[in-house]
Order: C-alpha cells, then structure tokens, then sequence
C-alpha cells in the first residue's frame, strides 16, 4: 500500500485536497499522514477535521512539534525581524534592515531549517509528499523538496483552487516610474536577491491552467517546468463529493437572512490586488445594499478579506464565519468576478453575474457564455429588479454543463477522473 503524506498549511488547502484524502481512505488506496506547522492556520477546517478523526482516526500533527528550542527562538527573531523591515515599502530608510534580512538572516535561518527538516524527514517513511502548489520557496517546502530529490520520494503540488482568469497579467503590479539615484538602486537590487525555486515533482491542476495560473505573474513558474504540470480537473467541485460534503461533513449551519420576499444575492468578493477597481466595487455595494428588493449578502475573500475597503461603511451582512457552499445553498443570485467558486453557484444551479466593470479581467465564464454579464451600475441594477424565474431564464444551461464537464471533470466520468488523478499522485502515469 502506498503511503503519502499531506500537508496542509490554510483552510483552501483543507478544501480542496479533502475529497482526494477521503477517496484514498474510503478505497483503502494509501496510508495517509496529514501534517501542519506553526504557522499552520486552519481556522474554518473545523468540520473537515472532526471528519477526518470520526471516520478515519486521522488527525494531523505538527512537523516542526520537535524543533529544536534554539531553531524555535532564532526563527522567532526571524520573522520579528521581517516584520520590521516591511515599513521599507513605505519609508525607504529601512531598507539596510531589508538587505540585512534577505542577506544574512534568511540564509542563516534556511541552514537552521535544512538541519531540522532533514532530521524529521529521516524518520519519515513516504513514497510521495503532496503539499500546497506555490508554497515551493517557502522555507519547509523547498528543504522538503532537496530532500526528497535524494531519497527518491515524490513532491506533488496540489491546487488550493483555480484561477478562473483567462488574461496574461491580472495581477496588478506597481508599474509607475520612479526617479531612483543609482545608490537606492543598488540598496533596491541588493535587498531583494534572486531565489532559486525548487520544483515539486509534478502538478496536478485543473484544465487550462497551463496557459493562465502558470504561464502568467501570479505564480512565477519557470516555463521549462511545465512538463510537469497536468491539468486534471478539480474534485472540489464535483456533484460526487459536494453531496458527500455536505450530507457527512459539514455541519449545517441552516443560514438565514433577511426578508423571504426578497431576492437573496451573495456577492464573492475576490482579492483586490487581481486588477480590481475598488471605487466601482464600493459604489455598487453601498447600492445594493440600499436596494429593497434584495438581500444582500457579502463574503469577503479568504485571505484579503476587505482588504482596500476598511473604512467603508457598507449594510450588507458580512458572511466572513458562512462557509461558501452554505451560502451557495442559500443564494438565489451570485455575484462573481473572479473567484472559483462560481463553480459551486453553477453545480447548485445559481445564475451568476458578472461585473466586468468591477475589474479589468477577462475570465472563462463570460468567455463560455455561463453567466450574466454587466458593464455598469444601472445594469447590475436592471438584472436584480427582476423576478428570481426570469434571471435564471437569461442563463444557457447547456453552456454552463459544458463548463463542468471539461474543467471540474476533465473530460471524464468521475471514477475515471479520480483514478487519473491517484495514479498521478503516486506516479503510475
């Protein structure tokens, strides 16, 4: 039997790994070894955890629980330090304390993480590691991945969603021109040295992902590696393991808001560095949460949550503790922009609108012709003041089925899917 150890570090990586480490349990396909750190944060992983223990007696353990006390203060001072030489984004006079970081600090604590990693993975026995894609220069996963190279286990990068993107840069970057003298441009060059990343041995994606999330700035993947990229499909979002989702693992949380005659409308925020535009966004919730004919309900991104919008003062009720499969349940409209779980609206039957004015992106589901699309305010606002029948009227089903088969199934049925994606995991294909 195989064994394979799962890491997970955030909530998105629970979600979306779960259906393949309850596959492999169920059909007594491998031993599974779940590990955490830290720095671990699984606030939200609740349910999926209690799952795993009541089910399957698994619970995950810390990797780094036997740490050294010197590596736990000296990493501790660490990221005090990185933490300090942040303000260098806004006050340049702290960039010898940037350069001082990158340069001394990091190499000394990679070395001390290199000692500790390769003393617990000694004691390890594996025949593949699977861990969050993009997570390859961080300090465990690029030691975990040296390691591995010389004790012949595999590393493999699982999704912790998809990008729905289909444009070649929609991550926004600080293009403006700046009037540098040649010391600050040396001090700039000198804190900010190039880091090699190691690769995972293979990636397992979703369809399309090749010529968007890992050919674009988001993730910085050297085009040479992406032989070891394989577009699959995303178990997350299959009927197979939503039912199983929410019928065993989640805990129904029976979400109710506002009043029953009302149109029910979640807007899924996305991060804001994707090319938002922040002042178009405020202006249409502060809209509709004034409108009548709604309620308006709003779930903030995992990671960014309001990030940007802080000081607004907007009425809708925020849905940051609602998971968002229960309120893909309790929507009769979605409002999407750039976020994967539009694909969660489609499987419940959602029409889902999209706001291309709320961003300067392109994505694959006005691309498919699988939402609604509006370019301005008054529009969004023309859609909403229509019956719930007549919204779902404007979306082509046949289109959106289309979606599903080719992205969330790759094409095929779901036990050729999920056997595709285990021999690839443990490298029989």
């Amino acid at each position: 039997m195989k064994k394979i150890i799962v890491f997970f570090e955030s909530y998105n990586d629970v979600d979306n790994i779960m259906p393949f480490i309850d596959y492999l349990l169920s059909n007594n396909k491998a031993k599974v070894t779940i590990y955490k750190s830290k720095l671990s944060n699984l606030s939200g992983c609740e349910d999926y955890l209690k799952y795993l223990k009541s089910t399957y007696n698994l619970s995950p353990v810390y990797f780094d629980e036997n740490f050294s006390k010197l590596y736990n203060l000296f990493f501790s001072l660490y990221r005090n330090f990185r933490n300090i030489s942040l303000k260098a984004k806004t006050n340049s006079l702290f960039l010898p304390v940037v350069i001082l970081n990158t340069r001394v600090f990091r190499p000394f604590i990679k070395y001390l993480t290199r000692v500790e990693v390769y003393r617990s993975l000694s004691s390890l026995d594996a025949d593949t590691i699977m861990m969050d894609e993009g997570k390859e220069g961080s300090f465990f996963a690029s030691v975990i991945v040296n390691y591995c190279k010389n004790n012949t286990i595999s590393v493999v990068g699982f999704p912790h969603g998809f990008t729905i993107y289909t444009n070649s840069d929609p991550q926004c970057k600080d293009r403006a021109k700046r009037n540098r003298n040649t010391i600050k441009s040396l001090l700039l060059k000198l804190a900010k040295p190039a880091v090699k990343k190691s690769y995972f041995d293979r990636y397992l994606t979703v369809p399309g992902q090749k010529d968007t999330f890992y050919s674009t700035s988001m993730l910085n993947f050297d085009a040479k590696y992406l032989n070891r990229v394989y577009e699959v499909g995303s178990m997350r979002f299959t009927h197979e393991w939503i039912s199983k989702l929410r019928k065993d693992v989640i805990t129904p949380k029976n979400f109710s808001y506002g009043d029953k005659s009302r149109t029910n409308v979640v807007v899924f925020m996305s991060n804001p560095r994707y090319n938002v535009n922040i002042t178009n966004l405020v202006t249409s919730l502060k809209t509709l949460s004034e409108f009548n004919k709604i309620n308006l309900v709003i779930k903030p991104h995992t990671r960014s949550l309001f990030e940007g919008m802080e000081h607004e003062k907007i009425c809708g009720y925020d849905a940051t503790k609602i998971s968002s499969s229960e309120l893909s349940l309790w929507a009769d409209v979605g409002i999407v922009y750039g976020s994967s779980i539009a694909f969660q609206l489609i499987m419940d039957n959602v029409p889902i609108i999209m706001p291309r004015y709320f961003h300067t992106n392109s994505t694959l589901l006005e691309e498919n012709d699988a939402c609604i699309v509006v370019d301005d305010l008054d529009s969004l606002m023309h859609v909403l003041s229509k019956p719930v029948e007549s919204v779902n009227n404007m979306i082509n089903q046949s289109k959106r089925k289309n979606l599903i088969d080719y992205y969330v199934y790759g094409g095929n049925v779901y036990s050729e899917f999920m056997d595709r994606f285990y021999k690839l995991v443990v490298g029989q294909q």
